[in-house]
């Protein structure tokens, strides 16, 4: 049996399996299947497919190197073919035209192999990297979400301000007041008494958009300052146990666990293990920093009955006094719609001097990404670009683990770091749903009874942002290290290479003084300005100022100093900063770029430029698109000779050399680039005169035979067009 029989047999009865798997399934589920099923199976069998490309194929090669190095083989030689066809002399001169052919394209300039390697190795990478980062593009594009920012500024401006029935969080004036503002915007507004149904969780509908509803109940917590004095350095935060009311000593209340919401607001909070990594953060405040892993909280109710009693509970026990430094109120609600999660954080701040500072703060995520509600366009870019993310990680590991000196080169050690990062950005997102899924389990199983924090699969599609962020910046800096065959790009890098020092220098020297410019700003301004308030955000003020975005900025913000004093540092910012020291920065990288041009034009060689090498290296897929109709340009006679037409062109072509003569723009003829195209004309020459010897010869042999070609022959070796 020939191999090609074996592998035939062996191929027909892969399909057969295939087919009889595939017949069973649709016999047992019935071929009219739903959208959401065809979507699961398909992405079943993308999943089975990757399994066995990841995990089975290599169990599998495993297993047969074992086999092959216990059990050896004996080299098999295979049997020589005695049915092979026989080739004649017609059939070598029929290669040797079509080779000759091919080399009509190839001169001296084809033959520097070290530059081609180097340009093959670019067009793998380009090939690689390219379709790679462009897939990366449309699998961004696919997580997209543009509903989100108008649903949460929506929210905000709800919570925020007044409107018809409720007011704004922004006319809170005293601390005491906060609870009438939950109890008339926050509870009464999900009405339960509402004749509209709620989600599968019977959460009822927020009164200003039906389609939210809210998961979970409204958790509210405070930072206590251990002292009411202000010093210089960071604010305590007391973490003590206390009774009802503040009071002091504490002691265990028997039955505690069954009066949990009366003794936990004066218990500090606890956390579960994960938190410690997800919520880790301070909130940055108008005031101050506040941390998020500490404070009292409370649990509110559903109904408007037990929250109107856990308030006045509160508010009879003290539980807000001047103590207390921010308060925080936290909930989730969630779109079935559009399936969106809004995790809400209403902040107040209360101020040494007895006000108040209002922030509402609206986070919008899409936390639930299953297959089932995926579009065919998004599930058909997700899994072009896993395949493709495959190819990538192939290339890169193969690449480094046949040759371990390439780890040397940053350039590998950066593929290896992209390949890393997208394992990393897919294990955060696979493990963003199962916590968001067991989330909602939680909300189903307590019936909206407790505080379910979905801040940790908002921060965990944060990371996701930030992640993808940073691997976007490295496969660009990936794809501009492959772009640099092209001019540009070479002239460029060589301009900061040149310059970085000078231009390093100049950065730190506008730095410096912008530090400088900006602490004197807060010193003088800070005060009465929100512009100048802190250094990071004065910092960025006069940043925005220098590069012209102005407009959220009067002048007046700078006078507060004083009319002189405020007229200098306008001066100073208007001219200097803006005008001298970006000016003087942009020159200086200005002219090095001069200097690497005049360098390069200096230095220039003529050689092989990249898309030369991929005319010769691919020029089957050139000749592919050149047939196509589109590409293929006919000959057109316009009621004309051959004679005429040409005649017409080489009028055209004298005038158009008399109108340049005429105008001075014919260039410095280069000598060494004349020398350089002289002689691969002459190369290209005698090129062509070895192919046309070759087409006569086999010509000669077609027409009068093999013997009368042999007579025929000229026996001499000099031949008109050879190079010998």
């Amino acid at each position: 049996m020939t191999p090609f029989r074996s592998h035939l047999i062996l191929f027909t009865i892969t399909i057969s399996i295939i087919l009889i798997c595939i017949g069973s399934i649709f016999i047992r589920f019935g071929f009219h299947q739903e959208l959401v099923r065809d979507k699961t199976n398909g992405v079943r069998i993308i999943m089975v497919l990757m399994f066995q490309y990841l995990v089975g194929d290599p169990i599998k090669f495993i297993i047969i190197a074992v086999d092959r190095t216990i059990w050896p083989r004996d080299h098999y030689v295979p049997d020589m073919d005695k049915s092979r066809p026989e080739y004649d002399r017609e059939d070598f001169l029929v290669q040797k035209v079509e080779r000759q052919r091919r080399n009509l394209l190839i001169t001296s300039q084809y033959r520097n192999e070290k530059l081609n390697e180097m340009y093959k190795e670019i067009s793998r990478d380009l090939w690689l990297f390219g379709r790679y980062y462009l897939w990366l593009m449309l699998a961004m594009l696919a997580t997209w979400e543009p509903r989100v920012y108008r649903s949460s500024d929506m929210i905000k401006k709800l919570m925020l301000f007044n409107h018809t029935d409720y007011y704004g969080l922004q006319e809170l004036v005293h601390i005491n007041q906060l609870f009438d503002y939950i109890e008339i915007n926050l509870i009464n507004t999900f009405d339960t008494n509402s004749t509209t149904p709620g989600t599968t969780f019977t959460s009822p509908p927020w009164v200003h958009a039906e389609q939210w509803v809210m998961l979970g109940v409204i958790r509210v917590r405070q930072l206590r300052r251990s002292n009411r004095k202000i010093g210089w350095g960071d604010p305590e935060y007391t973490d003590s146990s206390y009774l009802p009311g503040w009071q002091k000593p504490y002691k265990v209340v028997p039955y505690e666990d069954l009066h949990w919401r009366v003794t936990r607001p004066w218990v500090p909070m606890k956390w579960m293990a994960i938190d410690s990594f997800l919520l880790n953060f301070h909130h940055i405040g108008f005031f101050d920093y506040y941390p998020e892993l500490r404070g009292y909280s409370t649990l509110l109710s559903r109904s408007k009955v037990s929250t109107k009693m856990v308030l006045d509970f509160l508010t009879e026990q003290h539980w807000l006094t001047r103590n207390t430094s921010a308060i925080f109120i936290d909930f989730t609600m969630y779109n079935v719609d559009m399936n969106l999660f809004s995790v809400i954080t209403l902040r107040l701040e209360q101020l040494p001097f007895g006000g108040v500072l209002p922030h509402v703060g609206v986070e919008g995520y899409v936390l639930l990404r299953d297959f089932d509600h995926l579009k065919w366009y998004d599930l058909f870019v997700y899994m072009i670009y896993i395949l493709v993310l495959l190819q990538f990680g192939k290339a890169t590991v193969n690449k480094v683990w046949y040759d371990s000196r390439t780890l040397k080169n940053v350039w590998n050690i950066m593929d290896l770091l992209i390949f890393g990062l997208n394992a990393v950005v897919l294990w955060v997102m696979f493990f963003r749903a199962s916590l968001v899924r067991s989330m909602l389990k939680n909300v189903s199983v307590f019936g909206n009874m407790d505080f379910v924090d979905f801040r940790r699969g908002s921060r965990l599609e944060g990371l996701v942002h930030m992640l993808i962020g940073v691997l976007i910046c490295l496969t660009t800096l990936r794809l501009w290290r492959i772009l640099q065959f092209a001019n540009v790009f070479h002239l460029f890098n060589q301009t900061l290479r040149m310059a970085w020092q000078p231009v390093v220098s100049m950065a730190m020297m506008i730095l410096i003084f912008l530090f400088g410019f900006c602490m004197m700003m807060v010193i003088i301004n800070g005060n009465n300005s929100i512009y100048f308030n802190r250094f990071f955000q004065s910092l960025i003020t006069c940043m925005c100022f220098s590069f012209g975005f102005s407009s959220h900025i009067h002048p007046s913000e700078m006078f507060h100093g004083g009319k002189a004093i405020g007229l200098i540092l306008y001066a100073i910012l208007g001219f200097f900063i803006c005008t001298v020291l970006i000016n003087v920065f942009v020159a200086m990288i200005n002219n090095y770029f001069t200097i690497a041009k005049e360098r390069r034009d200096l230095e220039e060689v003529q050689h092989l430029d990249f898309f030369q090498f991929l005319r010769v290296e691919y020029q089957g897929l050139f000749d592919f698109y050149r047939r196509l109709p589109c590409f293929r340009r006919g000959y057109k006679r316009n009621k004309r000779t051959v004679g005429q037409n040409i005649s017409i062109t080489t009028d055209y072509v004298e005038r158009k050399i008399r109108f340049q003569l005429r105008r001075k723009k014919i260039k410095i003829v280069d000598e060494a680039k004349e020398e350089s195209d002289f002689q691969m004309r002459g190369e290209q020459l005698l090129l062509v005169g070895e192919h046309m010897e070759t087409q006569l010869e086999l010509l000669r042999l077609r027409l009068f035979g093999e013997k009368a070609e042999e007579a025929t022959r000229p026996k001499q070796k000099w031949r008109l067009f050879s190079r010998a």
